[in-house]
């Protein structure tokens, strides 16, 4: 072969490998490429899938943390007083259940730890049954729902040897038991306290726990309710004495601090028979003082009653001499105080009207106490022993603001035909105050009618009135509260109580 064919040769051989080596080079970029689109898919994917993986994992935390956050039950035990007996210390315990979460609780019971020599004295609103160092509380049918964002409370006395808390218990609701360490808690305890123990004491300031008056201020009336402060609904919760003449005694500040913290109990009426022939003197004034004093100082209500009875009409001379004479020393006194309500006659009865008798003298009185004290509780007795209020709400005074009418009755006598009577009245805008009760007859003594006073207790739980019961005297009669064996003037115990007190205290603990 010629060397110029030689040449030409290695020329296309080095042509043919350049070729190849392009063509080469060109599927190896194609490859490398589609490698680099795989693997960032592929990253993509992976980044999306842990993307979603992390997101169900935060929605599923969110959605546990909501569940935890809403299914909340609670339980607070709070004593109310303690005293001594036969070895034993008695503790009256509050107990309230909470419902925190946004639907009905359809039933629950709670299983308490107490000591296995302890004895359950006695319980109201639930049914408690105690077994070695068990204590079981169960609801009543009216109080088994706890609604939505609501509570339920009921209460029990326990004898122990020595002092005891409730430290452990289990709350079971809709089949779910929630364990309670520490006694229980109340969520509004717990998201302002921090504490585990929710044990309250009861209401003493010497206790730093704040008192009835502290709690709801200066009284005013709205429509038919009577409402504190903040201008919310308010019932008084009241005891009132005998007549002061006959059972002094009782008037004193122990006494009614022992009502205070042991029984509920956030009002004093005081009872002064304005007839000279049921003992009335001037020098009662000074015994009412002696009671109005002490209910300041223990942060209580206190109606000053100007008690009209056998003297029948209010609106004599005499009376009103007496009256004026009264009212404008205790308006005197006590104008600068925010806890005093006036009740200006008791129980007008006999041959007295509304318009010809009751009304003129309560005008009177009503301006004898405003041109001193321009805006306390005014209570004006109505026709009939304080039953007639349908009859008042057809003409009830004008022009006044903070007065109220007096509703009275007794269980056993007083019945539909006299809740009928307040239910009107109520209906035609007239405020009433249940200044006196029990559950007795009309006498004050007799049988016990609990069956009517319930329909009562319905009747004032419904409607948010106040009311106060008769009477704070170990007079063998029925409506006393204390037992005539009882001599103490304070410090009184569940084993001093008649069986009227232990009623009307339990339904005070109701609501």
């Amino acid at each position: 072969m010629s060397k110029q064919k030689k040449v030409i040769v290695t020329l296309v051989s080095i042509l043919v490998l350049c070729l190849l080596g392009f063509v080469c080079f060109l599927f190896l970029l194609d490859s490398s490429k589609e490698s680099k689109e795989k693997e960032s898919q592929k990253e993509t994917t992976t980044k999306e899938d842990k993307t979603e993986k992390e997101t169900t994992k935060e929605t599923t935390k969110e959605e546990e943390t909501t569940t935890k956050s809403q299914d909340v039950f609670m339980v607070s035990y709070v004593p109310n007083g303690s005293w001594e007996k036969d070895g034993f210390t008695c503790t009256q315990f509050n107990v309230t259940v909470y419902n925190r979460t946004n639907t009905d609780a359809e039933g629950w019971q709670i299983i308490l730890t107490v000591p296995a020599d302890s004895v359950l004295e006695q319980s109201w609103n639930a049914t408690c049954e105690k077994s070695e160092d068990h204590l079981t509380i169960i609801p009543e049918d009216y109080n088994s729902t706890i609604l939505a964002n609501g509570s339920v409370s009921m209460g029990f006395i326990l004898d122990t040897k020595g002092e005891y808390k409730p430290e452990n218990s289990t709350l079971t609701v809709n089949g779910k038991d929630y364990t309670m360490n520490g006694g229980g808690q109340s969520p509004e305890e717990k998201s302002t306290t921090g504490k585990e123990d929710s044990q309250m004491t009861s209401a003493n300031p010497e206790n730093g726990t704040k008192t009835p008056l502290q709690l709801h201020g200066s009284l005013s009336v709205k429509g038919t309710n009577l409402v504190d402060k903040d201008g919310n609904p308010f019932q008084l919760k009241g005891v009132s004495t005998h007549g002061i003449a006959w059972f002094p005694q009782y008037v004193n500040k122990d006494s009614f601090q022992t009502l205070r913290d042991s029984f509920g109990v956030n009002t004093i009426r005081l009872a002064m028979y304005s007839n000279p022939a049921d003992g009335y003197t001037t020098n009662l004034h000074e015994t009412v003082k002696t009671g109005v004093d002490a209910a300041c100082e223990l942060g209580m209500y206190c109606i000053i009653d100007w008690h009209i009875l056998n003297d029948n009409n209010p609106n004599t001379e005499d009376n009103i001499k007496r009256a004026s004479t009264f009212f404008t020393e205790m308006a005197n006194t006590y104008k600068d105080k925010e806890n005093i309500i006036y009740e200006i006659c008791n129980e007008p009865n006999g041959n007295v009207t509304w318009e010809d008798d009751i009304k003129p003298y309560a005008q009177k009185m009503i301006q004898t106490i405003r041109a001193i004290d321009s805006d306390a509780i005014i209570i004006v007795g109505t026709p009939t022993w304080s039953q007639d209020v349908d009859l008042v709400a057809k003409s009830p005074i004008s022009g006044e603001s903070n007065l109220m009418y007096a509703l009275h009755f007794y269980a056993a006598t007083h019945k539909e035909d006299l809740r009928n009577k307040a239910t009107n009245a109520l209906n035609a805008g007239l405020p009433i105050l249940i200044s006196e009760f029990s559950i007795c007859d009309a006498s004050g003594n007799g049988a016990l009618d609990t069956n009517s006073a319930s329909e009562w207790f319905n009747l004032i739980r419904n409607n948010k009135l106040s009311c106060v019961a008769w009477n704070l005297s170990n007079k063998d009669e029925s409506s006393s509260l204390l037992l005539p064996s009882c001599d103490k003037t304070s410090g009184f115990t569940e084993s001093d109580l008649s069986e009227a007190a232990k009623y009307i205290f339990n339904q005070y603990k109701s609501y």
